[in-house]
């Protein structure tokens, strides 16, 4: 699961638009949605507005972004490898 897929689930389990979210958060509505599709960084005032507003321990969030970033990490290894003797 990506990062932007689970903070679009969490956001719907506490029955928020991506409007209503960005509102509480404090961004815009087009950050937010750029933030779950996975475009660019996600800062850490953003971290801590979307664990208040998700409703979801600080550390929690952060173990994802974590996640997703190695996975990111390892993903770009894997495409970076070349063939033996190339």
């Amino acid at each position: 699961m990506s990062l932007g897929d689970y903070l679009i689930q969490k956001r719907l389990q506490n029955k928020l638009t991506q409007d209503e979210a960005a509102i509480l958060m404090h961004i815009t509505p087009n950050r937010l949605s750029r933030i779950e599709r996975n475009i660019g960084r996600v800062y850490a005032d953003e971290i801590a507005a979307l664990a208040r507003v998700l409703e979801v321990p600080e550390v929690e969030l952060l173990n994802e972004v974590d996640r997703y970033r190695n996975f990111k990490l390892s993903m770009k290894n894997e495409i970076n490898i070349s063939p033996e003797g190339k």
